[in-house]
């Protein structure tokens, strides 16, 4: 596979560096700042701000939670908490994989529930974090077999299937 990017070549400086390993401890807790949320702790028992004062929850969020714990458990620790990748994480909607397979049924939902965003879950499910994480990898060679390790987990956790709406977004080219 060919790169443009020469890691040899690559130059952090020290302010870069101490501002990538800061936000690493953000991604090794799971808080992200997406779409100027500023930072959240993103899990499936996670207790969202609310839009507007509008809050959702959902039993099924629970059990997805439980399915996806149980999907990593020969690959992490028994304490490890998965990221929600479905989740709306300022009104706290769920769109299960299950049932928002699609642009369509997410825009759809849009449209019957008040501050519901698909943009949520789909700003963390395009792994923006991990070029910032990856840098830091090659700017500090101790953190590599961990950040690969936490790419691994992670990209594990997701529903690799059209089934999720991450993937189904694709159909239009979202």
């Amino acid at each position: 596979m060919y790169s443009y990017i020469n890691i040899n070549e690559l130059v952090i400086d020290t302010m870069t560096y101490l501002k990538l390993r800061k936000i690493y401890t953000h991604y090794c807790n799971h808080e992200f700042d997406l779409l100027g949320s500023g930072w959240q702790h993103i899990s499936y028992n996670m207790e969202p701000k609310g839009f507007c004062k509008v809050k959702y929850s959902s039993l099924s969020m629970s059990y997805y939670g439980n399915i996806a714990r149980k999907r990593l458990k020969h690959k992490c620790t028994s304490s490890y908490i998965p990221i929600n990748w479905f989740v709306d994480y300022r009104s706290g909607f769920f769109f299960a994989p299950w049932k928002y397979s699609s642009w369509k049924k997410c825009y759809t939902i849009m449209d019957k529930k008040y501050g519901v965003d698909i943009k949520c879950p789909w700003e963390l499910g395009r792994f923006y974090h991990f070029v910032q994480m990856a840098v830091l990898a090659i700017a500090d060679e101790s953190l590599r077999e961990n950040i690969i390790k936490r790419f691994y987990r992670n990209e594990s956790s997701r529903e690799n299937s059209s089934m999720d709406m991450s993937y189904g977004c694709f159909d239009k080219g979202c």
